[in-house]
């Protein structure tokens, strides 16, 4: 008997110590706004996202992050989100180095953090340019044309050997 009033004891303190932070309004539900359809490894993507207390208005938080991890990249990414203005708005510059699928999670300040699935990212699209590729193409280019100028270069000089040759062979003048 005694024993069940301390258990009981116990379990009251302990509802009456919780039960004010849980009533407190302490949770926020984060909804993404704006993410492109379709993520390209390499790619910088503006993801917009809204943090709401109790999933109704918006909460403007310390510092929150949309977090990223890849099973074979082996490391979380933290790309900080930037307040927008709006209550609770945040944007966030997010840039994926590799394909496959990741899974993200956001981090709404004291709030907590809250799981948003997986995506899966594409390989980069190869006709897409970048200022890289631009310069590799450029070298590209120079270099097929010095082949094909000294290609055409060797072909006169062998023309000209092969006519000194047949007029000293046959005892002409080269004047």
């Amino acid at each position: 008997m005694l024993k069940r009033l301390r258990v009981l004891t116990v379990t009251a303190v302990m509802v009456f110590a919780l039960g004010g932070t849980a009533l407190a309004g302490g949770w926020a539900l984060t909804v993404v706004n704006d993410a492109p359809q379709e993520f390209e490894a390499g790619t910088e993507h503006q993801i917009t996202y809204t943090i709401l207390q109790h999933g109704r208005s918006g909460a403007n938080v310390e510092s929150t992050s949309l977090d990223f991890f890849h099973p074979t990249y082996k490391k979380m990414l933290t790309f900080p989100g930037e307040p927008t203005g709006n209550p609770g708005e945040y944007v966030a510059a997010v840039t994926l180095p590799t394909a496959g699928s990741w899974s993200w999670e956001v981090n709404q300040g004291w709030f907590g953090v809250q799981e948003l699935g997986s995506i899966d990212v594409l390989t980069p699209t190869t006709g897409a340019f970048g200022q890289g590729d631009i310069a590799r193409y450029v070298l590209l280019l120079g270099t097929v044309l010095a082949v094909v100028v000294f290609t055409a270069h060797l072909r006169q000089w062998r023309r000209e050997a092969l006519a000194t040759q047949r007029a000293l062979s046959s005892g002409l003048s080269l004047k």
